[in-house]
């Protein structure tokens, strides 16, 4: 009797195999996570509904970058709050300012299941996009998001994070650079900024040759450790002596240089920022420098510069604010309509692809969600980005900021002008940002209206 053989398989077929094998898993393994997710969010929204009725309060998430983050008190979301509650609604408002400086459209996305988790808010409002176009071109591509936005990468990235808790308390040290400048980035991009920082100190001890290290370590110094201030500049100037063409080191030396008052240093440091590389912000703020210490013909030159090999909505904004300060309305007219025309091209790539993630997230859950467009930009791009998307309030801040700018003139309301056409408000910019918000919401969800000067 004859025993049949059966038929070897081949090396292909076993590395097809353990491929097909491996993504199943993977399909399964996502799949359970997403079903978990579902029950548990249906689970958090019957609790956080309870909480609610038990705590009183309407709560609102203001999510944003630098232009929410900033500011304290007079922070728009601060004042927010006063105003509404000023408003006669009868209603008492919990505003919750989750702003973080220098973040981008992907960071905000990526913590916006934590914040609704942990604050519970029956509205998020949005005011989001204007530090994407530093990111890179690869950022909001469909490959980058469909990985990014995985269960199974979240919870690796978890699990990673997790794990270094652990070997961070046991004072196991991996040997390697870029594994702290990884979890250095996570820290930032959740707001955990002193554990960044410390990941940034170990990567600099394994790598004193690690440039980004000293960066963003200088960064932490400048902006969020007062008590070390002193520290930044010798960490900017470690930065440069390690990589003498970092136009990021030296952009943010100069910016602080000028904060202190050492206006020729800043000057010298943002000239070398903008000779390394002449990019839109590097040319904004050696603008910005030569404005405010009154020199409007070198502000100008630097952006008109600029604009010879390029084509930019937020530099020609920028030069619409300069020449009408210095009196040349025709020219301020003309830049003006030009910023105007090539911001009607819409948002880039990457905050198309980050806002509709953060509206689908934010409606899902079933809260309101209120995109706020930044002071003086046409809503018109906003809306039809998110336009197939029901229940979102929209607030327009084109009109309003525009008419107070022609009154009262742009500085009363910006302190700088980092955004070409806008800047970082002051407390006035703020409340009139906070004002016409609060307008919206009023009207929109409560059937009323701000009472002017009520902050």
């Amino acid at each position: 009797m004859l025993i049949e053989k059966k038929p070897k398989t081949s090396f292909l077929q076993k590395i097809f195999l353990l491929f097909f094998g491996v993504i199943l898993s993977l399909i399964l393994i996502e799949a359970a996570l997403r079903l978990g997710g579902l029950i548990l969010l249906t689970v958090q929204g019957y609790r956080n509904t309870a909480s609610l009725k038990d705590k009183g309060d309407y709560v609102i998430l203001c999510l944003g970058e630098s232009t929410t983050a900033c500011g304290g008190e007079d922070s728009y979301p601060s004042q927010l709050e006063r105003i509404l509650n000023a408003s006669g609604s009868g209603i008492r408002f919990t505003v919750v300012n989750k702003g973080i400086w220098a973040t981008s459209s992907e960071g905000i996305a990526s913590l916006l299941s934590k914040n609704l988790d942990r604050y519970s808010p029956d509205m998020v409002v949005t005011m989001i996009g204007v530090n994407d176009r530093t990111r890179p071109r690869w950022y909001g591509n469909k490959l980058f998001n469909f990985i990014h936005y995985l269960r199974i990468f979240k919870l690796a990235e978890y699990l990673t994070l997790n794990i270094d808790n652990l070997f961070w308390r046991a004072n196991i040290v991996i040997p390697f650079d870029k594994y702290y400048m990884i979890l250095g980035r996570f820290y930032l991009r959740d707001g955990k900024f002193c554990e960044a920082a410390e990941r940034f100190k170990k990567a600099i001890e394994i790598n004193p040759s690690n440039e980004m290290a000293y960066f963003h370590l200088a960064l932490f110094y400048h902006y969020l450790d007062e008590q070390n201030r002193d520290k930044a500049e010798p960490t900017y100037k470690k930065c440069i002596e390690v990589n003498p063409r970092s136009d990021l080191c030296y952009v943010q030396l100069g910016i602080m240089y000028f904060q202190e008052g050492r206006f020729e240093l800043a000057e010298e440091c943002l000239k070398n920022s903008v000779a390394i590389k002449p990019c839109e912000f590097n040319c904004l703020m050696l603008s910005w420098l030569y404005e405010k210490t009154s020199r409007l013909d070198k502000a100008i030159n630097v952006l008109e510069s600029f604009q010879k090999s390029n084509r930019s909505a937020v530099v020609y904004g920028g030069l619409n604010i300069l020449y009408r300060k210095q009196g040349s309305l025709r020219r301020s007219q003309e830049y003006a309509d030009i910023a105007q025309q090539l911001k009607k091209s819409g948002y880039i790539a990457i905050t198309r692809s980050y806002y509709r993630i953060i509206a689908e997230e934010v409606l899902e859950a079933k809260k309101k969600l209120v995109c706020v467009q930044y002071p003086v930009r046409s809503i018109v791009p906003l809306k039809d980005m998110l336009q197939g998307y029901q229940g979102i309030i929209f607030v327009d801040n084109e009109k309003i900021f525009k008419d107070a700018l022609s009154r009262d003139g742009y500085d009363y309301y910006f302190y700088d002008h980092f955004g070409g056409d806008f800047g970082h408000a002051t407390k006035q910019g703020n409340k009139l940002l906070a004002e016409n918000i609060a307008d919206a919401i009023l009207k929109e969800v409560f059937k009323g209206r701000v009472t002017k000067g009520a902050n």
